[in-house]
């Protein structure tokens, strides 16, 4: 859940070195992108105040995958830009940059939550709320082993910081394994172990899905979940390597593939009749969404001036995607506050999606865009 970078074509003309990686600057798209996602999410977590939305949301959960393709596109790609251009890649800038954009927002959603959670939600949502350790869990970025080694139902209001933790465990790996790739590996050796460690995710799930472990260690555990971030790696070296040829890019041929790659994310959305329970998810659909997400991302990354890619380049698309972060943070917050007042479905929702957003723009612009602001000395 992280800004957004583009291809810049006129890069590949003005660097220095046949072998340099192409940069990448802001692309509105991908922001649209993760508004997509975002907004996924949100009325898949509101599916018990609006039941009508549940035949046409079950995969809504899906949304936390193209975060994670997302977010393995964009940090691949700075860090490849920083390798290119110093020959190392500096652990102490990135890390801060991870500190400045994620902790401020983190925290306060964490403080407000145990601060307030006895007061503002049910005796029973609070009691689970803390109980077993789920504030420090929180803290750590380790709910996603919580939930994973003891229960998806254990962590209530705290549930969605899962994913946030494999985010968080997933910068603290990739980084250092990265760059351990870079200095020994070529590349088209880096893109082969990157597949083949995609290929290995998904077989180690479809492998244990016969009962031998838990739905919610294979949901919930970072190694059976990392080939959706792995995508999102693997995306951003073929673009930023020039692998794929820029007519090939170009091509008609390409954008039949980002459509056909569109119809199987929506296929697989609105077709998992068991929602995250769905043995298709483990036994290869959780790859094959991320892959025909990454195709998505490496079209939208390479080309631009389509109606998808302006539809996702409208104002209202990019502020919530810049947003998404704290929209995610809270949603879940909001929902289950509305949930307990005796108000029509559509009245509940509509006060959710108004406290959501509030205090999302509250934190974006008061809390988040200051701290981001610092970043710039850590480049």
């Amino acid at each position: 859940m992280s800004e957004a970078v583009e291809y810049d074509p006129s890069a590949v003309e003005a660097a220095p070195r046949a072998d340099a990686a192409v940069r990448f600057r802001h692309i509105p798209s991908l922001d649209g992108m993760r508004a997509v996602a975002v907004l996924l999410v949100v009325f898949f977590h509101a599916i018990h105040i609006l039941p009508g939305l549940q035949p046409y949301l079950n995969g809504g959960f899906l949304g936390v995958d193209v975060f994670f393709v997302l977010s393995g596109f964009l940090i691949t790609s700075i860090l490849l830009q920083e390798f290119d251009r110093t020959g190392s890649i500096s652990f102490k800038n990135f890390y801060v940059r991870r500190f400045l954009r994620l902790m401020p927002a983190y925290w306060l959603h964490l403080a407000v939550l145990f601060l307030l959670g006895g007061v503002l939600f049910t005796a029973a949502e609070s009691e689970i709320l803390y109980a077993n350790h789920n504030f420090l869990y929180a803290f750590a970025y380790l709910t996603n082993w919580q939930r994973a080694l003891n229960g998806s139902g254990i962590t209530g209001l705290l549930s969605h910081t899962w994913s946030l933790a494999i985010e968080e465990q997933f910068y603290l790996f990739w980084a250092g394994f990265l760059f351990l790739l870079l200095r020994r590996l070529k590349r088209a050796q880096i893109v082969v172990a990157v597949a083949g460690l995609i290929g290995l995710t998904a077989w180690f799930r479809a492998f244990r899905w016969n009962g031998t472990m838990s739905f919610d260690f294979l949901y919930n555990a970072f190694d059976a979940r990392m080939d959706a971030l792995l995508v999102g790696c693997l995306v951003s070296m073929l673009v930023s390597w020039r692998f794929l040829p820029k007519k090939m890019l170009a091509s008609r041929g390409f954008d039949l593939a980002a459509l056909a790659a569109v119809f199987v994310v929506v296929f697989i959305l609105f077709n998992l009749s068991d929602s995250f329970y769905s043995p298709s998810l483990y036994l290869g659909g959780f790859t094959v969404f991320a892959l025909a997400v990454g195709v998505v991302v490496m079209r939208l990354a390479t080309r631009k001036g389509d109606p998808f890619s302006r539809f996702l380049e409208t104002r209202p698309m990019v502020w919530i995607g810049k947003t998404s972060y704290g929209i995610y943070l809270w949603h879940s917050f909001a929902i289950s506050f509305v949930h307990n007042f005796d108000l029509s479905p559509a009245v509940k929702m509509a006060a959710a999606l108004a406290i959501t957003f509030t205090i999302t723009a509250a934190s974006y612009y008061l809390l988040e865009i200051p701290f981001l602001r610092l970043k710039s000395r850590f480049q």
